[in-house]
């Protein structure tokens, strides 16, 4: 069974992949580690997603708690 470290680093070679990342190893505390930075696409696909997840809490809360209902 795969753990939760396995599938965060999938996740980070797949952002990585598609540009949206960039990593380099570092030695940190004792301990060689691979450290990740955020490229200017990937700044970018963040906003987006921002937004997108903005846009659908929005869109729940106004199910949830109709304009004009106290709450």
């Amino acid at each position: 069974m795969a753990g939760l470290h396995d599938r965060d680093e999938g996740a980070l070679r797949r952002l990585e992949r598609v540009g949206h990342l960039t990593s380099e190893w570092a030695t940190v505390g004792g301990r060689r580690r691979r450290t990740y930075r955020l490229t200017p696409s990937g700044r970018a696909a963040l906003a987006g997603e921002r937004s997108a997840w903005q846009a659908f809490t929005d869109a729940i809360s106004s199910v949830l708690a109709p304009r004009g209902s106290a709450t």
